[in-house]
């Protein structure tokens, strides 16, 4: 089973016949199939197509009721979370045909059970590290979504239930503070396999994938060579979640007019709100913020004025107020938000080839075999956080809690536990402690003086 994603599939609705009897005499080769209008028609679909080429008629309808209603009325769900529900669904059956168990199976004993049967091989799998144990929830969400949505569309009954309703209750605190209890309704899927935990690697942490911080070294490097690569929008893109944490989706959807204004010697930031509501994507359209420090700001501002920047963004067809920060040559967006309807849909695909193509051979010209993903910039932030805090731990300015709560305010951290990897990270590689211990003093300072390298890129 794999994941295709069709461009500009045209969708029509059937002229259905306005009385009963018309309806029972209706032959269904002799359907009248009304288009709207010339623009009726998906702009992305994800289909799902077998090793022999034919359609998962099932999945593909699931997808595509996540799209768009009955009426084919667009939905709140963004294609790149349905494209993801694909990947999960391709997974799903793919690990089923492994195991040899047919999606349809109606079985007494649970290990024959589709659903059961591949809980049992997930679980082995991140037990093993080989899925990390967010990404195995993710799926088994994806799983169960679609079963519930198979049965009630085309009412199918199982004698043998593919999972367990579990009611919990779990206690909150509410807009006005008030501690209240709520309750839930939950899988027995659900609970074990979120009770499955990857094994700890001390190279790596796992934050929504493997992620390895940069150590002092490699990121002065880096900074380095991204200004030899003479790219002003990758090398600032790059030092936007270097300084702030931002993922690949957050730092190339920033908007123009967020550093249209001038602003004061003595600011030290400059807050940007992320997600719902702001036309700046994050996961989950999660709502957050960006403290983009004051000479990172100011030299985007210097950016965004600049002849170079206004070539590039005459050519893209969102109004002024929507304009992005960064555009390639084209006038394309290195990265789409999922606010806005433009032609080509872009997911960062762009950044990786720059990197695998322009900013890795420079790295290795400068006498360094290194590579990282963009992700690990975001690690990296992190990492260097957790140090300076450290740093006043041991001075007795702050506690140790202290620190990882504002650490976790930083990343947009729903569980503190994510936050405590690392930590453990850290404390598990002494040397990154000691190399990252000069990050405020010693990393700004390279960034200040490559910038000021930068003033013939524009």
């Amino acid at each position: 089973m794999k994941k295709k994603v069709l461009k500009r599939v045209p969708c029509a609705r059937p002229v259905v016949p306005s009385s009963a009897d018309e309806k029972l005499k209706l032959d269904a080769e002799k359907i009248v199939w009304f288009y709207p209008t010339e623009r009726s028609y998906i702009p992305e679909l994800p289909v799902l197509r077998s090793d022999d080429g034919s359609l998962w008629k099932e999945g593909v309808g699931f997808l595509i009721s996540r799209l768009y209603d009955k009426d084919f009325n667009r939905s709140g769900i963004s294609v790149r979370t349905v494209s993801r529900k694909a990947d999960d669904l391709a997974f799903y059956r793919n690990r089923l045909d492994y195991l040899q168990i047919d999606i349809r199976a109606d079985e007494r004993f649970k290990s024959n059970r589709p659903t059961y049967a591949f809980l049992s091989l997930l679980e082995s799998e991140v037990t093993a590290g080989e899925l990390a144990d967010s990404s195995a929830c993710r799926i088994v969400g994806t799983v169960v979504e679609y079963h519930r949505w198979e049965s009630f569309h085309f009412k199918t009954n199982r004698l043998y239930p593919l999972w367990e309703e579990i009611t919990r209750k779990r206690r909150t605190i509410d807009d006005r503070g008030v501690n209240v209890s709520t309750t839930y309704t939950t899988t027995d899927l659900a609970e074990i396999i979120s009770k499955a935990r990857t094994p700890g690697d001390p190279n790596y942490i796992m934050d929504c994938g493997k992620l390895k911080p940069l150590t002092l070294e490699q990121q002065s490097i880096v900074i380095t060579a991204l200004h030899e690569t003479k790219n002003t929008e990758m090398y600032l893109g790059f030092l936007v979640s270097l300084a702030t944490s931002a993922r690949t989706q957050t730092a190339f959807t920033l908007r123009a007019n967020s550093f249209t204004k001038e602003i004061a010697d003595a600011q030290e930031f400059v807050r940007i709100h992320t997600g719902q509501g702001t036309n700046v994507d994050t996961k989950r359209n999660k709502k957050h913020y960006l403290d983009i420090p004051a000479w990172l700001y100011k030299k985007i501002h210097c950016y965004v004025h600049s002849e170079r920047y206004l070539n590039r963004s005459e050519k893209c067809q969102l109004p002024d107020s929507k304009k992005y920060v960064f555009y390639t040559t084209q006038g394309n967006p290195y990265y789409t938000s999922a606010n806005d309807e433009l032609s080509e849909k872009m997911e960062g695909s762009a950044v990786r080839v720059f990197m695998i193509e322009k900013l890795f051979p420079t790295i290795s010209r400068l006498g360094h075999s290194f590579r990282f993903k963009f992700h690990d910039l975001r690690a990296t932030y992190c990492s260097n956080r957790l140090e300076e805090g450290l740093n006043c731990v041991e001075c007795g300015e702050t506690t140790l809690d202290a620190v990882m709560r504002g650490l976790q305010d930083a990343m947009g951290h729903s569980d503190i536990r994510t936050t405590y990897r690392y930590l453990d990270y850290r404390n598990l590689n002494p040397i990154i402690g000691k190399t990252n211990s000069e990050w405020t003093g010693k990393l700004l300072m390279d960034i200040m003086i490559a910038l000021e390298l930068e003033d013939g890129l524009r």
